[in-house]
């Protein structure tokens, strides 16, 4: 049979397409092979050059900011005043029975007259009573009660009269204590304290949203406490506190905040303490006066305490008006009421026991012009001293006194903010206005002197 050349020739043609056809797909199925040295290149371990991560942690005693300044709050870098802020670390840390176991490691601050009650304390050489003391930016003048340790957040001291806060106080300044608000974020707490004296108290402090991204927000704080003091076992220190509160988030610019503090206490006034009339300014090692011991009531009844009853009531709007301006409306309502019962055991004034030529105490001694009639004259009428036992310790006078006072007071308070920048130049402008009006009774009584 004879083939035509033309279909010989195509024939021939068809193996040779086939092998080339073959030869390419070789050639692309080879193609992802070749790119596996890059692939293993992604593996090596490159070395970078050394470099150093450093940080410091967040001081717990120290804060940026406060309110006591001008009734709003403000960096303290940018505030005129001297003010010293204690942060709740520094007083969770120290376990504090009253505010002065806390501020006294503030510069300048001492130990005040009658240390059961009202706080007391010496700034600047002044002591802050009836006038200085405010809660949350409410004055809190005369009041007998100490601050429940448990329901402070900070405690801010100003140093210098205050004429925002306290206008009418101690010239050496102020203590501001700012009380704990509601919280967005959950807190639970629950604390025991366990010693040998001004101790044996529990804690519980509990806060957080209502419900996860709840716009209310609420804090109980309560507190429970029966101990010894440090004198006797039968001086005591009792209290009891509650406190629930709770914040609105109206909206992103403006927040509602309401609390109630109620407290009450129960502390034994204190023992009979004097010092050896032998004690001068040279004296290394002084000492208490004969028959007159450190841990001891030294005659003093353990009946004899401080009661204080107090219910207050804090009312907070804050909001920004816009960008530069702010408002901040607060209002207080207060209720104290005062049941003591308090001994004392007397002794004469030191008044005139002070030598008038050098200014040393001379407890024995009394001084007088030798003619009380004329005035002093260095040669021919000077002073002169005669012997006065400063007490007889079988025979010190004691005295007893009950008290019950009752004070109510309604406080109001408006400011305005305005917050301005002026290229590298910052500006807070504050303007407010306070209301107060309060109204009490007190009634004592003292029976007739006796001899301890």
């Amino acid at each position: 049979m004879n083939i035509p050349k033309q279909s010989l020739h195509q024939t021939r043609l068809l193996p040779l397409a086939c092998a080339l056809f073959s030869s390419a797909s070789a050639a692309f199925a080879q193609a992802p092979a070749a790119a596996a040295p890059s692939a293993l290149a992604e593996d090596e371990v490159v070395i970078l050059p050394a470099f150093t991560v450093s940080a410091s942690s967040e001081d717990r005693y120290r804060s940026s900011d406060a309110i006591s300044a001008v009734r709003v709050r403000a960096p303290l870098i940018d505030t005129p005043s001297s003010l010293t802020v204690v942060t709740r670390d520094m007083i969770d840390d120290l376990a504090p029975g009253r505010i002065f176991d806390v501020t006294r490691y503030v510069a300048g601050v001492q130990e005040g007259r009658g240390i059961q009650f009202q706080d007391r304390m010496i700034i600047r050489g002044f002591e802050t009573q009836n006038g200085a003391r405010t809660v949350d930016n409410f004055l809190q003048s005369a009041d007998a009660d100490n601050i429940e340790e448990s329901m402070i957040e900070r405690i801010e001291v100003t140093k210098g009269p205050n004429a925002i806060l306290s206008p009418s106080g101690a010239p050496g300044g102020s203590i501001n204590v700012v009380t704990k608000s509601p919280l967005f974020e959950a807190k639970r707490s629950l604390t025991a304290q366990v010693g040998l004296f001004d101790s044996q108290k529990v804690t519980l402090d509990v806060a957080g949203p209502f419900a996860p991204g709840s716009a209310f927000a609420y804090r109980l704080v309560g507190s429970v406490q029966d101990s010894r003091r440090y004198w006797s076992a039968d001086a005591r220190i009792r209290g009891k506190s509650l406190a629930p509160m709770a914040s609105w988030r109206i909206s992103d610019k403006t927040m509602l905040t309401v609390k109630f503090v109620g407290a009450e206490h129960w502390i034994f006034r204190e023992p009979l303490l004097i010092i050896d009339p032998s004690v001068t300014a040279d004296t290394k090692r002084p000492s208490l006066a004969p028959g007159i011991s450190k841990k001891g009531l030294n005659g003093i009844q353990d009946w004899s305490h401080v009661g204080t009853h107090s219910a207050d009531f804090f009312a907070t709007l804050t909001t920004s008006l816009t960008q530069h301006i702010s408002l901040r409306l607060a209002a207080n309502g207060r209720y104290y009421y005062e049941d003591s019962d308090q001994e004392f055991l007397g002794t004469p004034g030191l008044s005139n026991r002070y030598n008038p030529y050098t200014g040393e105490l001379t407890q024995n001694y009394t001084w007088a012009l030798a003619n009380s009639a004329l005035p002093h004259d260095a040669t021919a009428n000077r002073y002169v001293s005669t012997y006065s036992a400063f007490f007889n310790p079988a025979a010190i006078p004691a005295r007893g006194d009950k008290q019950w006072s009752t004070r109510r007071t309604g406080s109001f308070q408006a400011d305005l903010v305005g917050n301005y920048k002026f290229g590298p130049v910052t500006s807070q402008t504050v303007t407010g206005l306070s209301w107060t009006h309060q109204t009490g009774d007190t009634r004592t009584r003292t029976p007739p002197t006796a001899r301890s």
